[in-house]
Order: C-alpha cells, then structure tokens, then sequence
C-alpha cells in the first residue's frame, strides 16, 4: 500500500503548481468534449483536433488560456492555408507534403511567431494526411480545412469554458502556493550555495549557478501568471483569490533580485576562490540567510509587512549585501 501511494503521490512542487486540480480539469474536460463530440459530427470525425486543441487551451487563467486558444487557431489557419495552396498548384504528391510543411516551418519563423509553431506543422501534416483526391479537389480541400478548424475551436471552447468553471470554484490559493515555490527555491539556492562555499566545492558551485540561473525563468513565468490573473479579475470577474496581486508582484521582485545577487555571487567565485569562501564573507552570508528565512516565514505565514521587506529590501539587505561584494572587489 505504502508502494503504491508512494507512485501516485504527487512531489512538493507539483503540489505548488495545483497539478491535482489540473489533472481533475483534464478528466473534466475531456469527458465534456467527448460527450459533446457523440452528437456534434465535425467533433465526431474529428476527436483528434478536439482534444488536441482543448490540452493546450487548459490552464489556470481564463486570460492564458484564451490567448493559447487564439494562437492555436491562427496557427491552425497557417498550416491549412499554405498546404492548400501547395497541394492546388502542384496536386498530392510526396513532394509537395515536404514542401508544405517546409513552407510552415519557414512562414512561421519569418512572422516571428515560433510559438505557433507546433500546432501549424501538426495542421500542415493534417491537411496532407486526411485530405482525400478526387475529381474535385478544391471542395475536398475546404472541407477538410472546415473540419480542422471547427473541431480545434470546439476544444477550444470546452477547455474555455472549464477554465470559466475552475476559476470560481479552484485555484483560490493559487498566489500564495506560487509565492511558496519562488521562495523556497530561493531558499534551497542559498543554503545550497552557503554550503558549497563552506567546502570550496568548485564543481557544485558551477551547478549551483546553473540552477539559480534557471530559477529566472521560474519567477518570469509566475510574474506573467499573476499578470494575468489581474487581467482575469478585470475582465471576467470570477477569480477568487484570497491574496493581494500587488503584494505579491513585489515579493516576485523581490526575490529575483535576491536571486540575481547570488548568481552575481556564485559566478564571482571563479575570478577569487580565497576571499568568497573565506570564513569571515561565510558568516556575512550566513546571516541574511538567516534575515531571509525569517522574512520568508513571516510572508508565508500571512502577515502584512510589505511595507518592512520594502523598506529593507531596498535599503538594508541588499545595500548591506552589496557593500560586502564591494568591499571584497575593493581589496
């Protein structure tokens, strides 16, 4: 028993990333879209497209998800258009699925948008895989682009609409739970970075700026989520949250600045082994550690001192870790 809970219990991260609410959502909308598609024929004969179109639509953020939504179909109506025109000027061939989806490929890249490019090669490989000949090849070419697209926008619009549902009824602490992640990550990095230090580990230090290195691209994805759930709460005036987005959009810079001074930090580490693990910088470094987990606690426990971590942020820790940087570079 404990084997089995062990394989299906979800980690610490998965659990601050709602994975259990977007799994629920998945089962949710799948079943919908399938039910719905037994009666609807462009569904039905085309439950690939569907489902396919309603995956990358899901997400926590009605905002999210209606923009994934959008990119999906103009993607979808790229990949379509520019088979067709390949296949009514040079007919069915190997050679022209090559060049259709070549042309994608090279279209996509030249409007910038390579985010669409996914769904506009798997619309080109599409059309040139379901597409039917025949003496009429214009009106098969249109029904099969007419199938493609209403099938995707019907994903699109069931993964929407439980996007709508889930918004009311979930993710209400889907702030603080992002908060968490950031900052325990932070956190790891730190004492991570504290202890390499200590056994003048060059090895682990190379990977410790590595990984605080990547944890920018995790705040990044935060700060845009929180951007869109103050655009979800504007315009669809569903999501609940229990937390303040400003606060936490200050927390998130916050702690990419932390974060940025301990890449600083590890990367410096090279130019002068002796002076950054050194006892005295150690002990330095070892008490905003210590500074940053109580600051971490109490944000994580829910009181109001924004205004303290502001006040110290820009003018005591930072400037004091700063100082000891410069004081180093100095000597």
């Amino acid at each position: 028993m404990k084997f089995i809970k062990r394989i299906f219990s979800l980690q610490e991260t998965e659990r601050l990333f709602d994975t259990k609410e977007y799994i629920l959502k998945a089962f949710i909308a799948t079943l919908l879209a399938v039910l719905i598609g037994q009666h609807m024929y462009y569904m039905k004969s085309d439950m690939i497209s569907v489902l396919f179109g309603m995956f990358l639509v899901l997400e926590p953020l009605n905002i999210s998800g209606l923009r994934s939504g959008l990119s999906q179909i103009q993607a979808s109506i790229i990949g379509a258009l520019v088979s067709s025109i390949v296949i009514l000027t040079f007919g069915y061939t190997p050679l022209t699925t090559a060049l259709s989806l070549a042309l994608t490929v090279y279209l996509v890249f030249r409007i910038n948008k390579r985010s669409l490019l996914v769904v506009a090669v798997f619309t080109s490989i599409y059309m040139n895989s379901f597409i039917q000949t025949g003496p009429n090849l214009t009106n098969t070419i249109f029904n099969t682009i007419v199938l493609r697209i209403f099938a995707l926008s019907s994903g699109v619009l069931v993964a929407m609409v439980v996007n709508y549902l889930f918004s009311i009824f979930g993710y209400k602490s889907m702030t603080k739970k992002r908060l968490t992640f950031l900052f325990k990550s932070v956190e790891n990095n730190f004492s991570k970075l504290i202890k390499d230090l200590k056994n003048k580990n060059m090895e682990e230090l190379n990977q410790r700026s590595i990984d605080i290195s990547d944890l920018f691209n995790e705040i990044n994805f935060v700060q845009s989520n929180f951007k869109d759930l103050q655009s979800d709460q504007k315009h669809f005036k569903a999501y609940q949250t229990e937390d303040n987005i400003d606060s936490s959009l200050f927390y998130i810079n916050y702690l990419s600045d932390i974060n940025l001074e301990l890449f600083d930090l590890s990367r410096r580490v090279y130019y002068d082994n002796e002076i950054y693990t050194s006892l005295e910088f150690i002990r330095e470094l070892e008490e905003k550690f210590q500074y940053y987990q109580l600051v971490t606690s109490l944000i994580l426990s829910n009181q109001t001192i924004l205004d303290e971590v502001k006040e110290v942020s820009e003018f005591s820790w930072m400037e004091q870790f700063s100082k000891v940087l410069n004081s180093i570079k100095e000597k």
